[in-house]
Parts: structure tokens; sequence; C-alpha cells
């Protein structure tokens, strides 16, 4: 197609067969509502895009949140396309171009690639604000293999499209597909990537999730039994855990109090080796104070017959730091658990397994 170069970038609508009526995506985000289609066609790519504006979250927080969702359409996966000024313009176009119209109709023989860009945090997700509800939409038109694009008509529009129209009748088209996109040119030159958007969820929210103000009654009888069934799992997951309880309960008590001493041996053992330990450090911070004197000691001999002030600085800081050592020690002597204690521990943790054991928490 090197002997035509058109390039398109206007406002559009796009349409879709929804069953027996017809669905149109007008309005993107709210702060900024205009979809964009666009053409790209040159040496070295032929292809339609339907840039769709909408939040998506961003690696680069310098980046602006607002971006676009890209709808790719090779030339090579279009089997038939045609265009023509409609007559009759539908109410959702009529409200976004306020001149003639001209409507593209696209048969395709494979589904709508959708990109993103490169530094797109996450894949686009469904939900309820909305952005939510355009991406619900895009989902729907990207498994589409037949709609609209809605533009307005112009003497400059229309011979493009005719000329693009006439080369791939004649076959005079470059074979881009999905696995030869350009996507490193795309946003600016950052890069963009094919979006995997999850098939949208059938399931129904549970029932007072909505409110019934705003549910027909065919759609509230659909809810209400997801709603007792539910109920009716959480009654029944209840019993089975206050069975489970029960059954060890009865276990424990067959199996006597073995288990029970022996958690309080191997409590009293775990508080034994505690005691062991503060008496160590105990130990340890004795010979630190004393090494501690004697460093005083030293600097008083050294010191007799200097009159600096650094010095005594040095000294005083010296000795309140064998002060702080004292007081630990001390306080690790108030605090620690004799061996009374631990008889006295054990016993009383024996007592509680056997009361819990029988029943009587009294």
């Amino acid at each position: 197609m090197s002997e035509i170069n058109p390039q398109i970038s206007t406002a559009a609508v796009v349409g879709w067969p929804s069953g027996d009526t017809f669905k149109y995506l007008a309005e993107p985000d709210p702060k900024q509502s205009t979809l964009t289609f666009k053409t790209r066609v040159d040496e070295t790519v032929s292809l339609f895009e339907i840039w769709v504006p909408m939040y998506l979250k961003l690696t680069d927080k310098k980046a602006p949140k607002l971006s676009s969702l890209i709808l790719s359409i090779p030339l090579s996966t279009i089997e038939t396309f045609s265009f023509q000024v409609l007559a009759t313009v539908p109410q959702p176009v009529r409200g976004k171009h306020i001149s003639q119209v001209l409507g593209l109709d696209f048969k395709l023989n494979e589904n709508i690639t959708v990109l993103i860009p490169l530094y797109t945090k996450e894949q686009p997700m469904q939900g309820k604000t909305q952005s939510g509800a355009v991406l619900d939409n895009v989902r729907v038109i990207s498994q589409m293999t037949s709609f609209s694009v809605y533009i307005n008509h112009t003497a400059s529009h229309e011979a493009d499209l005719n000329s693009i129209r006439n080369a791939m009748n004649g076959g005079r088209h470059r074979l881009t597909r999905k696995r030869h996109l350009d996507l490193q040119s795309l946003y600016q030159g950052q890069g963009a990537q094919i979006a995997c958007l999850t098939p949208q969820s059938d399931e129904l929210p549970a029932y007072d999730e909505v409110p019934s103000s705003s549910l027909d009654t065919t759609t509230q009888k659909r809810k209400r039994p997801r709603r007792e069934l539910i109920d009716h799992e959480r009654k029944g997951g209840y019993v089975g855990k206050g069975k489970t309880r029960l059954e060890k309960a009865l276990d424990d008590q067959k199996r006597g109090p073995g288990p029970g001493v022996s958690m309080a041996a191997s409590a009293g053992q775990t508080v034994e080796k505690g005691i062991k330990t503060a008496q160590k450090e105990i130990k340890d911070l004795r010979r630190r104070i004393k090494t501690a004197e004697q460093e005083i000691e030293a600097l008083q001999r050294q010191n007799d017959n200097i009159d600096f002030e650094g010095y005594d600085a040095k000294l005083w800081e010296v000795q309140q730091e064998v002060k702080e050592l004292d007081e630990t020690c001390s306080g690790i002597n108030d605090n620690m658990v004799t061996q009374e204690n631990l008889r006295d521990f054990g016993e009383d943790l024996r007592q509680d397994i056997g009361r819990r054991i029988s029943g009587d928490d009294y």
C-alpha cells in the first residue's frame, strides 16, 4: 500500500449487536468523554484503531493516570469492510456528532486485539465505576466479529476510507497480524502490551448486596434463593464445627491426663532453661562491672597530675555506664524466676489442665 497513506483521527462511537437490539459505547471515562477512531496505514503497518480513554493503574507515578485502551484491527483480519452516509442516525451517535455521520461496518475473521500501555501496573479488571462499565463493554466488543463505528462525515474522511477499501479489495495491504503489531511505537514511544481481559463473571451477588429498589421482580427471584442457600450453608457449618469439638473433647477424656502432664513438664523445662540463661547473663554483667571498675581505677591513677575537663567528663560517662549496668543486674535479680516459683507454676498448670479435661472450668 505504498501508493496511499491515509491518516484519520476523529471522534467515534462504537456499536454492536446484542440479541435483538444494538448497543453503543459513546461515553468512556467521565473526564474525557470521546473515543477516537484512527487509521495507521503506511509502508510498515496497515490497521484501524479505536482509542478508549479510561483510568489504568500505572507503574510510573509521574505518568498520567488517565490513559487509553486501544482496540487494534489489522486490515489482514478484516473479512468485509463497507461504509455509507447514514440517513437515520441512532440517538447515542446523534449526541456525539452534530453533522452528517459515516457508518463503518466491519466483519472480522478473528477477535479484536486489545492493547494497554506497557507501564500498566496490572491487567484491567471488572469494576463498578464508570471506567469499570467501559471495560465491561470493551470486553464484549473484543469478542465480536461484527460491529460498526460511527464518525463525522467529511470529504477527506470518505476519500481516505475509499482508498483503503479499494486497496483491500485489490489485495494490496501489508499482512499486519497480532504477532507483527508495532507495540513499541505506541503511547508516545513508551510501548504497549496485549491486554488479557478476564471473562466477565456471571455470578450473582448476594441478595442483600444490592438495594431491592433497584431490582425488578425477576432479578429479585433470581437473587433471593442464593441468599437463603448461603444462610443454610452457614448454619450447617456451625453444626459441623460443634460436633467436631464435642468428639475431640470425648477423645481427650478417654486418653486421660497424660498429654496435660507432659505439657506441664515441657513448660517447666522451658522456664528452668530461662533461669539458667538469666543466671549466666548476671554472671557476665558482674564480670563487666569488675572490669569497668578496674578501668576507672587505672584512669584515676593516670589523671592524678592532669587537670583536663575532658578527662573528667570521660570518667563521669564511664561511671554512669557502670551505674546503668549495676541497675540492669539488679533488675534481672528482682525479676528472676526462682525454683519455688517454678514448682508453683507447674502445680497450677497441672490443676488447670485437669479442670479443662474434666469440663469443670470453675
